[in-house]
């Protein structure tokens, strides 16, 4: 038994070397495949060649204050001769700059494989280029109805990707107040380069109508004008513009409309 445990926990230890990236429920997030060799080793069996293929998959936009998911992909495949279980409990504490961690897999059939996804929320505080990097890690393999520890270490320089954290997008007003029937400018710093948008009214109640349009130029300054509609109500309104992965809004007050004025003709003397 003990031999057929340490076959099962060999081949489920060892993952294949295609990675396949998940798809984040983010926009605009980049998948990047990083090539890396791995040993993984448990108590039954000597370090073995572990997985080679490693797929992080981060937003490519991001600014200090957000949440930024960080996702880390490889496959892992059972070719023991025996239907694994679970794998379950990865832990990747030393990632940077937050650690990834993975619950239950589920089984894993003979002859298949799971893709496995390492996830984790950065936050991050400053501006500036983040590296975002792997590290060793372990893992329980369910076999045979023994629960296994793995361990994978790096034997090359862990995979890592970088990411550029920019300053939040500016908007500016060219009034604070309007009427309707006018126009309302907008502009801005810091945009995605190259990008083309919407401007919207948004009411106290967050129902937005498009009003207008703008772009951002390649040095990433923004431009855009909107009319707000003839019969908008008076009162508290926000001037939202959405260009590429940004949104950004800013108050506008709209005044009452002024009255028509008529043109009074006077009786003609003979």
């Amino acid at each position: 038994m003990r031999r057929l445990i340490a076959a099962a926990v060999a081949a489920i230890a060892l993952p294949g070397a295609t990675a396949a990236a998940v798809a984040l429920t983010a926009t605009a997030a980049a998948a990047e495949t990083v090539a890396a060799t791995t040993s993984c080793a448990n108590p039954f069996t000597g370090a073995q060649p572990g997985p080679s293929s490693f797929t992080f998959t981060v937003p490519t936009t991001i600014h200090p204050g957000d949440s930024v998911p960080i996702q880390l992909s490889f496959a892992v495949a059972n070719n023991s001769g025996f239907d694994i279980t679970d794998i379950n409990t990865f832990s990747m504490p030393g990632a940077l700059p937050v650690a990834l961690t993975a619950g239950s897999q589920g089984a894993v059939a003979n002859g298949s494989s799971a893709t496995v996804t390492l996830t984790g929320t950065w936050s991050p505080t400053a501006t500036g280029t983040q590296t975002i990097t792997a590290a060793n890690w372990t893992f329980d393999t369910v076999a045979l109805g023994l629960t296994i520890p793995v361990t994978c270490t790096f034997t090359s320089a862990p995979p890592s990707v970088t990411r550029t954290v920019t300053p939040e997008p500016t908007l500016t007003l060219a009034a604070a107040a309007t009427r309707p029937g006018r126009s309302v400018h907008v502009s801005g710093m810091n945009w995605t380069p190259s990008t083309t948008g919407t401007v919207s009214l948004c009411d106290s109640a967050g129902t937005c109508t498009v009003i207008g349009a703008a772009r951002a130029d390649a040095a990433g300054r923004l431009c855009g004008a909107g009319w707000i509609p003839a019969g908008t109500a008076a009162g508290s309104y926000d001037i939202q513009v959405a260009l590429g992965p940004d949104t950004e809004t800013a108050p506008l007050v709209v005044l009452r409309a002024r009255p028509a004025h008529h043109r009074h003709h006077r009786p003609s003397r003979r």
